[in-house]
């Protein structure tokens, strides 16, 4: 199976997938959320190894971007592995416009907040197999926080790519 070109997973990495895939009823629910399951990377990854795939994925193309800065830990501390990852396609029904602390109780108890690796890699796989960015035109909170403890959310200023960016406010989510 590949998630997206050039990723290939292991037989024993395709046992676990096949172990650990959602139910019908979770399926079920993921689409009423209007939800997508997608596979981890075949190993793991930071922010820093995604963009590194594909850079042209990414809001600024040649250049590396603030966040490959040393001392923004997040871009390499932050990682996805080999799991299925659970993302909600659209936002969190009444969370448009709200700050973090207002839009946190909204979350249901299954759900939690990915990292920026997590919504990097759920993104760009979503382009690379469908040529479309999975979340155009919305920001996407992340549970990343930068060097300066600001939360970093994932955004599209437009269909030139993924851009990373960090704030402490409210958000149109």
């Amino acid at each position: 199976m590949s998630a997206r070109p050039g990723i290939v997973y292991t037989n024993s990495q395709m046992a676990e997938f096949e172990r650990n895939l959602p139910c019908g009823e979770e399926l079920e629910f993921l689409r009423d959320q209007e939800a997508t399951l997608v596979p981890g990377p075949q190993a793991r990854m930071s922010l820093l190894d995604i963009r590194a795939l594909r850079s042209e994925y990414f809001y600024c193309k040649n250049k590396k971007g603030w966040y490959s800065h040393v001392c923004e830990k997040f871009s390499r501390e932050d990682t996805v592995g080999v799991r299925w990852l659970k993302l909600r396609k659209r936002p969190i029904p009444s969370s448009i416009g709200k700050s973090w602390d207002e839009m946190r109780p909204q979350f249901s108890g299954t759900e939690y907040v990915p990292n920026v690796a997590e919504v990097s890699w759920v993104d760009t796989s979503y382009k690379a197999v469908r040529g479309s960015y999975l979340f155009s035109g919305i920001l996407v909170w992340t549970s990343s926080f930068d060097s300066c403890d600001l939360r970093v959310y994932l955004g599209h200023p437009s269909e030139k790519g993924v851009s990373i960016n960090a704030f402490n406010g409210p958000h149109i989510s």
